[in-house]
């Protein structure tokens, strides 16, 4: 996987992510692979279709793919304020965060049978209202399962914008904030 943060974010997705490519295909011999670290030997390898839930609707993006000649592996080329393998966007999944985080109180907390401590998530209204209750409930889990720790071990703010963000993810854990799988991904 090959992040690239040079793609401002707006709703015309595709034609966004296209305009992009036009200018990056033409650079791309001086792209390195993110598994061997070569340049000069990434090629188009054909495309894939992901979709991305907006405020409105699922809009559907065709994803560029390169694969390296010198290594065989291949990568999708994805925008910073994509994260790999989700179909929500990372100015949501942060806004999503902030609000659990903000309502780590004792109201959004009770117990269950076992005598655990459960965390509501029924506070948490996210900005892009298609987003539901399964889907915020996941990307909490995410956050905790492996997120929380990594932030805090490498001294990372929620507080930073998507773009810092994603950059020092990249620095300390050589990947996307709340990328899910773990994989060999770069930033460019």
């Amino acid at each position: 996987m090959i992040t690239y943060s040079g793609i401002k974010f707006n709703t015309l997705i595709q034609k966004t992510y296209e305009l992009f490519l036009t200018t990056f295909l033409l650079n791309l011999f001086r792209v390195p692979c993110s598994s061997c670290n070569k340049k000069g030997f990434l090629i188009r390898y054909g495309f894939y279709k992901r979709y991305v839930q907006l405020d409105t609707d699922k809009v559907k993006l065709k994803v560029q793919r390169v694969k390296c000649k010198h290594c065989k592996k291949t990568h999708a080329i994805l925008p910073d304020w994509l994260v790999p393998y989700s179909q929500i966007l990372i100015y949501d999944m942060i806004d999503i965060i902030k609000q659990y985080e903000d309502g780590q109180d004792e109201d959004a907390q009770e117990k269950n049978e076992d005598g655990k401590i459960k965390i509501r998530i029924s506070h948490i209204k996210p900005l892009n209202p298609e987003i539901d209750i399964w889907n915020i409930a996941y990307i909490i889990k995410i956050y905790l399962k492996k997120w929380k720790t990594l932030l805090r071990s490498a001294s990372i703010s929620l507080l930073l914008e998507a773009k810092r963000l994603t950059e020092a993810c990249f620095k300390h854990h050589g990947m996307q904030f709340m990328q899910s799988r773990c994989g060999i991904n770069s930033l460019i």
